[in-house]
């Protein structure tokens, strides 16, 4: 039997958008917590390749977008070839949000590269397009907890605004213009996705919906932090790189850590961050026109413009406060108590490490009494 005749997987390329849902996609395919409900329904493979039993597969994406990591590129996209070659199962799939990031050109070529050409012709593409408002308030709400943004949200809307950041027609049509009938583009929006889930949307989307997908667990989802949150990590980020403005990446690490925990409190987790109305009419002319072209190339219906509409509408009729001042009273207290606990946590982190150096004698070696 040749390589032509003998069975092989189909391959889906889910890649992206950043926060649409690929949190939650990913941590279902690597835990295994789904299955399709009829009989004979396709078997799905999670590539191990080009992710070491990770959740995603970055190191595949960040190899054709990032300088430094071009070094690994042979070796992670070998690996995944070879896993596909053996792979016996219906569908083999891979999924970094980080394909966002790249050109589509170059995924095209490198996957024609690795691949074979059945394979390739069969392959499928998929993005999640989350609307515009949505995702600039998502984005600004991670910049923040990261400790990468410690402006406002108004900052970051020139920020995007003048990097042209979330135009997403021109980028999506370069992806069109290189996948062609293979990619699919669904709107992230509960109403429109099958099980108003994008995990299941996803699932479905892989068996063509000749079968019905039960999710039995999502393990890893993205939270967020409230404005309370947010306003209190703008604060302790802004004090933290005062008194250290080196790039630190124990204090970035340190900051993800506290806002994972924070996102689980009702005092900083509960709530959402809104559209302010002063923002609203400038948000609507920062992405009208690309939700118009978007709606009209890649969508049936108007729903990226609907979904604006909706929500410069929501944000003109509110006047509630949005997010507290950084610098307000109660935002600089909980930024104290937070560096207060830190202090703690590295004082106790180092009298361990003391403490060790003492067992272990000079030599490194532990002593046994």
């Amino acid at each position: 039997m040749t390589t032509e005749d003998r069975p092989t997987p189909k391959l889906i390329v889910h890649i992206g958008d950043c926060k649409s849902g690929s949190t939650a996609i990913q941590s279902v395919l690597q835990r295994g917590s789904y299955r399709y409900i009829e009989p004979g329904a396709p078997s799905l493979r999670y590539a191990l390749g080009g992710r070491r039993k990770g959740l995603n597969h970055h190191r595949l994406s960040n190899s054709l977008h990032l300088e430094n990591h071009a070094k690994i590129k042979d070796e992670a996209w070998g690996r995944f070839a070879e896993e596909v070659a053996a792979c016996k199962d219906d569908l083999i799939v891979i999924s970094s949000e980080r394909f966002e990031f790249c050109d589509p050109a170059i995924v095209a070529n490198q996957l024609r590269k690795v691949l074979p050409e059945h394979i390739h012709r069969t392959m499928r593409v998929i993005a999640y397009v989350r609307p515009h408002a949505q995702r600039l308030l998502s984005g600004y709400a991670q910049q923040v907890r990261q400790g990468l943004f410690e402006g406002s949200l108004e900052a970051f809307l020139d920020h995007v605004t003048d990097e042209a950041r979330f135009a997403f027609a021109p980028r999506l049509e370069r992806w069109q213009a290189a996948f062609g009938q293979a990619l699919t583009l669904r709107v992230m929006d509960r109403t429109s996705l099958e099980g108003a889930c994008v995990v299941h949307d996803f699932l479905a989307f892989c068996a063509e919906k000749r079968a019905t997908p039960r999710v039995d667990l999502i393990p890893t989802a993205n939270t967020s932090l409230n404005p309370f949150g947010l306003a209190t990590m703008r604060a302790l980020s802004a004090e933290l790189k005062r008194r250290n403005p080196a790039p630190n990446a124990e204090r970035q690490a340190l900051l993800q850590h506290l806002a994972t925990q924070l996102e689980d409190t009702d005092g900083f987790g509960t709530g959402s961050l809104r559209v302010p109305a002063r923002l609203a009419d400038r948000v609507d002319a920062a992405f009208a026109e690309d939700a118009a072209t978007c709606d009209r190339l890649f969508f049936d219906g108007t729903p990226l413009t609907q979904s604006l509409a909706t929500i410069v509408a929501a944000a003109r009729s509110s006047d509630a406060s949005v997010m507290p001042e950084p610098d307000a009273p109660e935002i600089l207290r909980h930024r104290d108590m937070a560096i207060a606990w830190m202090e703690i946590l590295r004082m106790q982190q180092r009298a361990q490490q003391a403490a060790a150096r003492k067992a272990n004698g000079p030599s490194g070696r532990r002593h046994v009494q």
